[in-house]
Order: C-alpha cells, then sequence, then structure tokens
C-alpha cells in the first residue's frame, strides 16, 4: 500500500508542466500515426472518391476531437487528484 508522502510526489510528477507536455507530444504522435495508417490503408483499398472523402472527414473529426479530449484531461487536473468530470 502506498503512504501519503508517496502519492503526492506521485502527484508532483504527474501534473509537472513538463510531464503534461511530452504526455501531449507523444499523444499527437499516436494520432498523426494513426491517421497515416488510415490514410495509407483507405487510399488502397477504397476505389470511390466520395467515399474516401467520407472516410477522411470522420476520420480527421474524430482524431481531432481526441486530441481536444486529451488536451482537457491534462490541463483540467488541479494537482489535488479530483479531476473535472468531461464529457464529449
Amino acid at each position: 500500500m502506498l503512504d501519503r508522502s508517496r502519492l503526492q510526489h506521485l502527484d508532483g510528477v504527474v501534473f509537472d508542466l513538463v510531464m503534461r507536455s511530452f504526455s501531449l507530444l507523444f499523444l499527437f504522435a499516436v494520432f498523426y500515426h494513426a491517421w497515416i495508417g488510415v490514410r495509407d490503408i483507405v487510399m488502397d483499398y477504397v476505389k470511390s472518391a466520395r467515399t474516401r472523402l467520407v472516410i477522411y472527414v470522420l476520420v480527421i473529426m474524430a482524431l481531432l476531437l481526441y486530441s481536444i479530449w486529451a488536451v482537457q484531461i491534462l490541463w483540467e487536473c488541479d494537482g489535488s487528484g479530483e479531476h473535472a468530470h468531461l464529457t464529449l
């Protein structure tokens, strides 16, 4: 079981600006990687330009929403262990 001082140290590390920034950078890299993968698969297997466009728009919208949600999660913590309830 973790004692109080170890939890406070963990809160200090997790809520530090550098940790938040690198976490966000990592998530943006994962989202970009997901976009490249979906784009390549759709380009190879979906022949209709209209269908490709619809899929692209849906994927881009989803990835943008995920990015906004990640920013909210990482920057709406107040450091006390309480998170704001987020809904999209």
